[in-house]
């Protein structure tokens, strides 16, 4: 009877005295419609930024795409805390996309600041997905299944003309400067922000993209 209690508690990791359900923490990742894509691997990564109930820092859980993909569970251990606060942010650790953190010991410190030169935001090739939530625990413990969702806040547009090649010599008789054989446009959409606070609100200096 020992050996199989203790091979139940090596295979579900988790202990509970009134021997009720375990409850799981996961991670849900959502399109602009609210529609659930955890599985389609939008998200390649995220990193979850844990706060106690007084909103200072305890730390960070990062999750590959895998991680993501498989709803592995998010394992908490804060059994001093009866309340957590989590910001988690999609597509954001990979060194390709920019995107810079700043951290401290309060929530009101975690900003994201978008990459943006000269005025201008820079491409960036994946969506940026962001969420919050907080979740009321007993000595550390769910009281309840818990997700974290995480939805669009950025995403990318693609433009190009179909056969501009074909006026590329009238084009250039109009006057139309050219160098190394190449047209192109660059069209300026509208303004932005150039960070988001930790609730996710734009914030900082005014930028084009």
């Amino acid at each position: 009877l020992f050996t199989m209690c203790a091979w139940g508690v090596l295979t579900t990791g988790c202990v509970n005295e009134d021997l009720e359900d375990c409850y799981r923490l996961t991670l849900k990742v959502v399109n602009a419609k609210g529609e659930d894509i955890t599985t389609l691997g939008n998200a390649s990564d995220a990193s979850i930024f844990v706060f106690d109930e007084n909103y200072n820092y305890l730390s960070t859980i990062e999750m590959n795409k895998q991680g993501i993909i498989s709803r592995k569970e998010i394992i908490l251990e804060y059994p001093k805390s009866s309340k957590l606060y989590f910001i988690a942010w999609g597509n954001v650790t990979d060194i390709k996309s920019g995107y810079i953190i700043t951290r401290g010991p309060k929530v009101e410190d975690f900003q994201l600041q978008l990459s943006h030169q000269s005025g201008l935001a820079i491409d960036q090739e994946q969506e940026l997905y962001y969420g919050n939530k907080g979740i009321l625990t007993k000595t550390g413990l769910l009281t309840q299944n818990e997700e974290i969702v995480i939805a669009p806040k950025t995403a990318c547009v693609r433009m190009w003309t179909e056969g501009l090649s074909n006026y590329y010599n009238l084009l250039k008789q109009e006057g139309l400067r050219t160098s190394d054989d190449y047209f192109g446009c660059e069209f300026y959409l509208d303004k932005t922000r150039s960070l988001y606070d930790y609730s996710g609100v734009l914030q900082g200096d005014s930028v084009y993209y």
